[in-house]
């Protein structure tokens, strides 16, 4: 495993949408929001969603942001929660 400083081709995460594991899901899409912004411009971000809709819904969320090119790339895939 290489360590957390090494160069990376991107990063992987997941949108958050389980309402239990998050009670005030807004203010943890506002955080992926700025994570988004704020890794885009150095690497790509491989996001998991789990249909076109949450996508459409993601794209929406970042449409006032600033994202480098083909930076954010979608993956559709039933998951059960943010870590994995």
């Amino acid at each position: 495993m290489p360590a957390e400083w090494e160069q990376q081709e991107g990063i992987w995460i997941s949108w958050p949408e389980d309402e239990d594991t998050f009670p005030d899901l807004q203010s943890v899409e506002d955080a992926y929001v700025q994570m988004i912004q704020s890794v885009s411009p150095h690497e790509k971000i491989h996001l998991l969603v789990r249909d076109g809709v949450i996508a459409e819904y993601v794209k929406e969320r970042l449409k006032d942001r600033i994202i480098k090119g083909n930076t954010l790339k979608f993956h559709f895939i039933d998951y059960a929660d943010v870590w994995f």
